[in-house]
């Protein structure tokens, strides 16, 4: 199971070795640091890596950069990847966050928890709240909506300087809109090496479609553990 889990830090240690360096794009990236999957690997390669590190909620931004300062090629984005020109989030209010009680990541500052299921899908939103909130307080008291610019991933490297590079890994995690974020990727034209995306809050049937999805573009799927998948233009098994 250890093996398994350090998969995709393997496979991201081989890219460096064969390219020097790599360039990283990581969609929902919150503070980029707590309960991250690529955190220590990228800041202990620090100069190997590129990363361009998007997050949606403005008020998480501090903390990401904070937690990048001494990564001397890093940049930060505050929008959304996504087919449309703005994405809708459904969120814990911030003023709500004191009072969120944390049933994991115990310890943790008290923005990461309620920030870290932040969703397109209200659902998703409501599942994490409910049973977490005091008594006194609703769930629609606490839930916000708020209106994110949105970029698919052609328009941000034509934007951001990112047009000439190729991507060696794309990082996803969004709460159950990763499909949607690999669909708006154009993976004909981009071409990542390696993406790793969760797949835990995907719909079956939605799974299936994206997996197929990624086949079709040429890549070889691999389920590696209960709530992760990676999708890389090599196969594993002969790796």
């Amino acid at each position: 199971m250890e093996k398994e889990k350090n998969i995709y830090i393997q496979l991201m240690t081989e890219l460096v070795q064969i390219y020097d360096t790599i360039n990283i794009v990581q969609i929902g990236a919150n503070d980029g640091q707590i309960n991250d999957p690529i955190y220590d690997f990228v800041m202990k390669n620090k100069e190997f890596t590129n990363i361009a590190l998007i997050e949606p909620q403005s008020s998480i931004i501090e903390y990401l950069e904070k937690n990048y300062e001494s990564h001397p090629s890093s940049n930060i984005y505050n929008f959304a990847i996504g087919p449309e020109d703005s994405l809708k989030l459904f969120r814990v209010k911030p003023e709500y966050y004191d009072v969120f009680i944390q049933r994991y990541l115990q310890g943790s500052p008290n923005y990461r928890v309620p920030s870290g299921f932040t969703s397109s899908i209200k659902s998703h939103v409501v599942k994490h709240i409910t049973g977490n909130i005091p008594d006194n307080v609703t769930v629609e008291e606490v839930i916000e909506e708020i209106i994110i610019p949105c970029l698919t991933l052609t328009k941000f490297k034509k934007l951001n300087n990112w047009n000439e590079k190729i991507i060696h890994v794309l990082q996803i995690d969004t709460e159950g809109m990763d499909d949607q974020i690999i669909y708006s990727s154009d993976l004909k034209l981009n071409s990542p090496l390696i993406i790793n995306f969760e797949h835990f809050h995907l719909k079956k049937e939605n799974e299936e479609r994206l997996n197929l999805h990624l086949k079709q573009n040429g890549y070889h799927v691999h389920k590696y553990s209960n709530s992760d998948t990676l999708a890389t233009k090599f196969n594993l098994n002969q790796n």
